[in-house]
Parts: C-alpha cells; sequence; structure tokens
C-alpha cells in the first residue's frame, strides 16, 4: 500500500471510531436530532474519504515507481526546503508527487519565480482533503 492511501486509510478509521462514538451516544448532551445529523455528516464524510482511498490506490498502482513526497506530517515551516532539496536531486526529466494537505499555489509562485522555465507543474488531485501535484525538472 502507498503512502497517500494508507494516509487516507488512517484519516477514515479515524473517521469510523468517531461515528461508532457518537452512534452509541457517547458524546454526552446532544439531542436525538443532533446526534443524527452528526452521524449522517459522518457517513457522508466517510463515503467521500473510502472513494479518495479507492480512486488513490489505483492511481498508485499506475506508477509504482513514482517518488511521492507526502509533506502532511511535516512542520510546516520545513515543507518548502524539504520540496525545494527534492526538485534539486532529480535529474532532467525526473519528477516527483507532491503531497499536501491544502492548495501549493504559493509554492507554484515560488517555484516561478526561483525557478523559471526549469520546472513542470500538474495537478493530479485538487482537495478538498489532500492535493497531489507532479512535479518535474525540465531536461
Amino acid at each position: 500500500m502507498g503512502v497517500l492511501t494508507e494516509a487516507i486509510r488512517r484519516h477514515h478509521l479515524s473517521l469510523a471510531k468517531t461515528l461508532q462514538a457518537h452512534a452509541r451516544g457517547v458524546g454526552g448532551g446532544e439531542t436525538d436530532s443532533e446526534r443524527d445529523s452528526f452521524v449522517a455528516f459522518l457517513k457522508a464524510r466517510q463515503q467521500e474519504i473510502l472513494h479518495a482511498v479507492h480512486e488513490t490506490y489505483e492511481e498508485e498502482r499506475k506508477m509504482p515507481n513514482q517518488h511521492l513526497l507526502d509533506v502532511r506530517e511535516v512542520v510546516p515551516r520545513e515543507r518548502h526546503t524539504l520540496i525545494f532539496d527534492t526538485f534539486a536531486a532529480l535529474k532532467p526529466g525526473d519528477t516527483f508527487v507532491l503531497v499536501n494537505d491544502h492548495d501549493p499555489r504559493p509554492l507554484y509562485y515560488q517555484f516561478e519565480a526561483e525557478h523559471t522555465g526549469q520546472f513542470s507543474w500538474e495537478y493530479l488531485e485538487q482537495g478538498p482533503v489532500v492535493w497531489r501535484v507532479r512535479i518535474g525538472r525540465r531536461a
């Protein structure tokens, strides 16, 4: 299982536990109507995440040798350094897939300012939970 699929699967399991707890009334203080509403919301989110897991798994199977750089667990102030170090290590024509928890549009502008004409940028997934961008070094 790929890094991205595993991360989404963990998120799904966390939501499932929350759903089960609220379905049993563990939250406390909610009315039946509020609890039912919340359970319906969590079930909808759970389905979205399951769909994302399936799509991501299929995408990872299509590109098994593709390097994934998942920065969602990296301290924000260290992310850009890690990303630019990864880019610097690429040979011309090589790519990596950046996985992030928000739209990395500011990163694109930084690439444009510092590496004009030297990189490629392709969105593979644009939220709302995960953003994936294929970044490459042009020949």
